[in-house]
Parts: C-alpha cells; structure tokens; sequence
C-alpha cells in the first residue's frame, strides 16, 4: 500500500549477507537502553562488517534507522556507519579496518543519535494513543519511521485532520509528557500478550516470533514493538507537530518533532512569522488579518490587471489592419519587446473572429518568438506551416493544427513573419 513504499529513507548501501555462520547475537541494548560503551568480542569477519558476540548497536528495523557509532581494538578504530540483522545476527558495517575473529573490541553508540531515535520512538507511540483517544478506536498504525530529528505516523483515519484535531493532539501528547508516565518493556510469550493485550497489541502488524517485546505506558498506550524507547515520557521533554497530508485514500500521515528538535521547530515557526509581520509592517498578533487583506488586494489587483490586459490587446486588435487572403483575413505584426503572454492574447483576441489567422513576434535580446493560430473555421495547419517558415530563418518551432509557437534570432522575425504569410497565401 501507499503507507508502506511511504516507509523510510532511500540510501546507498552495500549488498546485505543472506546468511552468517554465527551464534545469534546477545542484545544488550534491551537490557539497558541507556547504555552507549560496551566490550565484546567478533565472532564474525569480512570486509567492512563483522559480527559480535553481544551488542548495544541497534539495527534498523521497525521503522527506526540504525545505530551508528565506534569500535576500538589494540590501538585501531572504525566507523560504524550502518547495522542491520541477517536472521538473530546483528551484522555491522565498518569504514576503516576490518577487525578479524576472536578480537576483543570496545564499542561506543553515537548518543545523539540514538537518544534522538529513542525520543521519536516514544513519541510515536504517544502520538498513536492520543489519536486514537481524539478519533477513535477505528485508528489504527497504516505506516512509521523514526528518524533523529523527526518521526512520521501514517494512520487510517476517513477524513482530514483539522486544526482544531491537531492542536487537540498535540496538547494531549504534551500534557502526557508533564505527567511523567514510565515506559516499561518486557518479553511475553506469543500467547501470553495476545491474551493479556489482544489484538491491539499489533499496531505495527503481527511479528513471526514465538516471543513478543511488549513497550507500555501504562494506562496510555501498550505495543509490540521491537524498538528502542526512552524510560519516561518526561524525556521526550516536548512534541510539537510538523505538518499532516492525506497520502492516500483513508490514511493520514502525522509528521512531527521531539525533545530539542520540537523547541527548534516551534522557534523556526516563531521566526517566520515575526518575519511575516515585520515584512507586512504591522505587530505579530495582527500578521494574520494583515496577511489576509493583502491576499484580497492582489487579488482585487490581479484582476484588474487581467481586465485592462484584455482591454488593451482588444484595442491593439482593433488598431491592427488584416489582409484579404481567399475568404480569410491575415493579421502579422512584430510586436517588439512585449510580454510573452500579453502576445498571447492579442492572438486569441484577433482568433476569437471568424476566418482569421494571426502571426505575431516578440523578443527578448537577440531571442524572438514566433506565435501562429487560426480561428476553427480556417483550414490551415499551424504547426506545419510555422515548422516550415521558420527553418527557412535558422529557426525551429511546430505546434498544433490550432496553434503553434517557435523561437528564430530577433532580427529574423520580420523575415519569418513573411514566410508565413507566403504559406499562408
């Protein structure tokens, strides 16, 4: 579905193992999802990734990009810059030297970035309850990506969302961040959660494990989930929403921002707007009136300019003197330096009456173009004869039966005006 090719972010990356010959990896990042160093040991080695007996690297998963972060070993270090799982092994990859099997290595989580995923992580499941309380119980997850800065929730939902929802939601994730509510996660079996949770359990869909993760706040939202998640809401310290769309027919997607990123947004809103009102020239509680009067204005004088540029190539029309040729009556004129689109509706104007055909030129610089149409009841083709007339002036250009238009240098215009008249006649 749309919510799913929705998922995640396109990145470069080498071609992944279908299989590694190595015990399944100790995750130590669900032991303490506070901790960043760690020691352990490669049971597995190729160039540029390894594997390690027990890990606090986080693989992308779930929505949630990976860990990256540093391993060390006699004197040596590399990046790691990407990790992911190849059934239970935690696979990473490396930039810079490939430690061998049997090495003892330290390694060091990037806590920027994962303290950053964690916060989206929570805040997702945050925002997902205080939906569904607003909503309803017909909301349900349709899609998720967590990312440092920023998270998206894709949620099934009939119509679009309105203000008055999304401030709504937004005080009701906040208000829950003050109170301070734990998040707790635990292990279940399959059968266990299903029965003490149900099927709301499976917001992200059914994982194929006999054991199930359980993430819950309790008394506000419970999830199976496999991510990794800040201890208490007070964490996240704020979530302020971004933007929402409507991605496809009953799904709404709800982007937004936690923690310092979410004080960063609202102080970039708070910037535009103190920028909008000093360009507006009035104090910031008046921009939106201000804003809006002006929007009528340019309309008002949008208008107007379209009215007298209709009067205006209506009296050129008039000024213009055609020439009888058979039973229609041909108008040509370089216009000049005029208006590409002002050209255009002179040539509608002349059009508009019965058995015309009109050719106009304007410029710019040494650039001019050529306009050709007919009214319906000429039998002409335009974009055949403005082909033909303005190859003949080292020109090109070609349209339809109707009308057609073409670039030639400015000082063939007047040249490539006569051609077409030849044609014509």
């Amino acid at each position: 579905m749309v919510a799913e090719r929705h998922q995640g972010e396109t990145k470069t990356e080498k071609k992944k193992p279908v299989s590694i010959d190595a015990e399944p990896t100790d995750l130590d990042f669900y032991k303490d999802m506070e901790k960043r160093s760690f020691s352990s040991e490669v049971v597995f080695s190729d160039i540029g990734q390894i594997s390690l007996k027990n890990t606090l690297f986080y693989p992308e998963g779930g929505g949630q990009l990976s860990d990256t972060g540093v391993i060390a070993w006699s004197g040596k270090e590399s990046q790691v810059v990407e990790v992911h799982k190849v059934g239970d092994v935690v696979v990473h990859r490396l930039e810079g030297e490939t430690p061998p099997v049997g090495t003892q290595i330290s390694g060091t989580v990037d806590d920027e970035r994962r303290s950053g995923l964690s916060r989206h992580h929570t805040a997702t499941h945050l925002v997902g309850a205080a939906a569904r309380k607003i909503l309803g119980p017909h909301v349900w997850q349709a899609g998720a990506s967590k990312y440092v800065d920023r998270a998206r929730l894709d949620i099934t939902h009939h119509r679009r969302l309105t203000r008055d929802v999304i401030d709504n939601l937004e005080s009701m994730v906040n208000q829950l961040i003050v109170e301070d509510h734990p998040v707790t996660t635990g292990f279940h079996s399959r059968e266990d959660a299903d029965r003490k949770y149900g099927n709301t359990l499976y917001q992200g869909g059914a994982p194929n494990y006999r054991e199930v993760r359980v993430v819950e706040i309790p008394g506000v939202d419970v999830q199976a989930c496999a991510g990794t998640h800040v201890t208490s809401t007070s964490k996240l310290e704020a979530v302020k929403v971004l933007r929402t769309e409507r991605i496809q027919d009953g799904v709404e997607r709800i982007e937004f921002s936690a923690g310092p990123d979410a004080i960063k947004a609202a102080q970039r809103e708070r910037a535009l707007l103190e920028e909008t009102a000093e360009e507006l020239g009035v104090p910031l509680d008046q921009a939106p009136s201000a804003a809006q009067k002006f929007v009528k204005e340019w309309k008002e004088l949008r208008n107007r300019v379209s009215s007298l540029e209709k009067e205006l190539a209506s009296l050129k029309s008039s000024d213009l003197e055609g020439e009888k040729i058979g039973n229609l009556t041909f108008y040509a004129q370089n216009q000049g330096e005029t208006d590409f689109a002002e050209v255009q509706k002179l040539v509608r104007k002349i059009t508009s009456e019965k058995d015309t055909v009109a050719a106009m030129g304007c410029s710019k610089g040494d650039s001019g173009t050529v306009i050709l149409a007919k009214s319906d009841s000429v039998n002409l083709d335009c974009g055949e004869i403005l082909k033909k007339a303005l190859s003949t002036v080292g020109g090109s250009g070609g349209g339809k039966e109707s009308y057609a238009q073409g670039a030639c240098p400015e000082n063939k215009l007047s040249a490539a005006l006569s051609e077409i008249r030849d044609l014509v006649s």
